[in-house]
């Protein structure tokens, strides 16, 4: 018997978590004012637990020691 109440009560949680996410405002998010200005991001590549370096983001992976040589050679996503 607990376990078909607590089975009902997850149903019942779940279908007010849809209702509760079918009435945001979606558009509010898609018109959002966030300018991305780097595509690079930091990463630890000289120190184990310091972020020292910017990377590229992606599968290979090019690291320079500033932002702004990282963003003079990183492509930009497409917008």
């Amino acid at each position: 018997m607990k376990i078909q109440a607590s089975l009902i009560f997850m149903f019942i949680l779940s279908f007010f978590a849809l209702h509760q996410c079918a009435k945001t405002n979606v558009k509010g998010i898609e018109d959002s004012n966030i300018v991305i200005t780097s595509n690079c991001v930091q990463a630890g590549c000289f120190h184990i637990f310091k972020k020292d370096c910017w990377c590229c983001p992606g599968p290979g992976r090019k690291c320079w020691k500033d932002k702004a040589s990282c963003d003079a050679i990183c492509p930009r996503p497409p917008k």
